[in-house]
């Protein structure tokens, strides 16, 4: 199902991406308790995901294995289709154990890749808004909303379509920060 790596051997100096990886990976640091103490004195949350938004071959897949490699952490690494199953509750089942195996090894990123296979908006489906797809991103909003504190989990994930990702994504607390990478 999905792959974990110590830090993917890809330093992003070996990356060209349509974006700067200097100015990403410096962004993503891990916070550390004096900086989440400073969020939450004024009633802040810290960041939790991270949204890549671009066309098919702009390097979202190879910028973020870079920042993993620079990160030094463990990698999680998944396709969002591998989420969806016929089956009831495998893709919900799915997310709950790859976030429980991401609690286990913090700090660390996890990455879903072309997540718009997964987060489509909801009610859009044949099953009447109660299909295996949308019970997983269920699971995987749920999951992104259990961080408590400091956890030191870094969700990335990539896509080519912004525009059908049901919007409980893409609110504060979820994907806060969304970064478009474009060809050259």
């Amino acid at each position: 199902m999905d792959s974990m790596e110590k830090g993917p051997n890809k330093p992003h100096t070996d990356t060209t991406a349509a974006t700067n990886p200097n100015t990403l990976t410096n962004n993503l640091n891990f916070p550390d308790d004096d900086l989440v103490e400073r969020f939450t004195a004024v009633g802040a949350r810290m960041p939790k995901g991270v949204l890549l938004v671009g066309p098919p071959g702009t390097g979202k897949t190879l910028l973020v294995k870079a920042i993993g490699g620079e990160a030094g952490v463990p990698f999680f690494s998944i396709s969002g289709s591998e989420f969806v199953e016929m089956f009831v509750n495998v893709g919900a089942s799915r997310v709950r154990d790859l976030f429980m195996k991401a609690k286990e090894n913090a700090p660390c990123i996890v990455f879903v890749d072309e997540i718009d296979d997964v987060g489509r908006q909801r009610g859009t489906g044949i099953g009447g808004g109660n299909d295996e797809r949308e019970q997983t991103l269920n699971q995987l909003l749920t999951e992104m909303d259990g961080f408590e504190g400091n956890t030191g989990i870094i969700v990335i994930a990539a896509t080519n379509r912004a525009d059908i990702l049901d919007s409980a994504l893409l609110r504060p607390g979820r994907f806060d920060r969304q970064d478009e990478l474009q060809y050259f």
